[in-house]
């Protein structure tokens, strides 16, 4: 290894330090997580976190160390993205929320608070909707897709603007996993475009609040505010300078909505 590899490595492991990298076989697909025991007993629930669309655990690389360390962190990466493998079945929501729930299921984790981010909001709603039993809270940063923008290119366009926002980081990190990810999750997102907040949030009974940067292009107020709307205990929140990309562009503000609400 060459002395720059080494230092890489040192900063790799320092980042991260305390996560544990895991895969197991889930519903016949190689599914990967990442975990974040608590220091100590743990005095919360865990905390499962979803990134979005082609996204792996590393979204939320640098929200880990912002978040309060007397719980387990689990982030997972969704089907067909990071090191979890294609499953035979489909890649919406639905069946991305039952893969996340059959890997629970596998963790022995009930009662979670639940954090999804862009699609991966999506998944969130539809996992608290269809397994209560999982969902203590929940929480959606940056839901998409957003209804209001009707066809593909508008979220194209829309991502494109909000992308001129982001810190260099956020768009390596995005690109890295885009490419590691599987084309088939594009169609599976499209098809989503025009789902209402009401099917969205369907069955969800858990205390729901929804987060959209001030600056976010992609998931507009409006719609936040129909999916807070949607459930009889749901509010919805603005981060004034925030972009689409919370969990990576402002971990820290985030980390102190995350405190909060999941108090």
């Amino acid at each position: 290894m060459t002395p720059f590899a080494r230092l890489v490595e040192r900063v790799h492991r320092r980042r991260h330090d305390g996560v544990v990298r895991h895969r197991v076989d889930v519903m016949g697909t190689t599914t990967a997580w990442v975990e974040r025991a608590a220091e100590g007993p743990p005095t919360a629930p865990a905390l499962v976190l979803v990134p979005g669309l082609s996204m792996s655990w590393r979204a939320y690389q640098w929200l880990l160390e912002h978040l309060p360390r007397d719980r387990v962190v689990v982030a997972v990466d969704p089907p067909a993205s990071g090191r979890t493998g294609r499953p035979q079945r489909g890649l919406d929501a639905d069946a991305q929320a039952a893969h996340v729930a059959a890997l629970l299921d596998h963790l022995g984790i009930r009662g979670a608070d639940l954090v999804g981010h862009s699609l991966g909001a999506l998944t969130v709603a539809r996992l608290a909707g269809s397994r209560p039993d999982l969902a203590r809270r929940v929480v959606l940063v940056g839901p998409s897709p957003d209804p209001h923008l009707p066809h593909p290119r508008d979220h194209l366009l829309a991502l494109v603007g909000d992308a001129r926002r982001e810190r260099p980081r956020v768009l390596v990190q995005a690109a890295t996993d885009y490419v590691r990810a599987s084309p088939a999750l594009l169609p599976a997102f499209v098809a989503q475009i025009g789902t209402s907040a009401t099917e969205v949030m369907a069955g969800v009974v858990a205390p729901t609040t929804v987060l959209r940067g001030g600056r976010d292009a992609v998931a507009g107020r409006r719609w936040c505010a129909d999916l807070a709307a949607a459930v009889e205990d749901g509010r919805s929140l603005v981060l004034p300078g925030g972009t689409h990309g919370l969990p990576q562009h402002d971990p820290a503000d985030l980390a102190a909505v995350l405190r909060d609400v999941l108090r």
